[in-house]
């Protein structure tokens, strides 16, 4: 039987960034959601596609992404 994503430990990646570029280095961060958006990424609800990260203000900020 499939694990929910909440069940297995991870939410959301973005397969289609591994298969376009070679990923040196993997660094796992924290977000701080409310809400509703907790809810839609436990239901599995996220999509990462054509998403990154960059740095804004001291600190990385995710991109694109779509939490709804």
């Amino acid at each position: 039987m499939p694990q929910k994503p909440s069940e297995s430990g991870t939410v959301a990646q973005n397969r289609r960034a591994r298969y376009d570029y070679f990923i040196d280095d993997k660094i796992e961060a924290g977000i701080i959601l409310y809400g509703t958006e907790v809810k839609s990424l436990r239901e599995g609800h996220a999509s990462l596609s054509e998403a990154w990260a960059g740095p804004r203000e001291g600190e990385i900020w995710p991109n694109n992404c779509h939490i709804p």
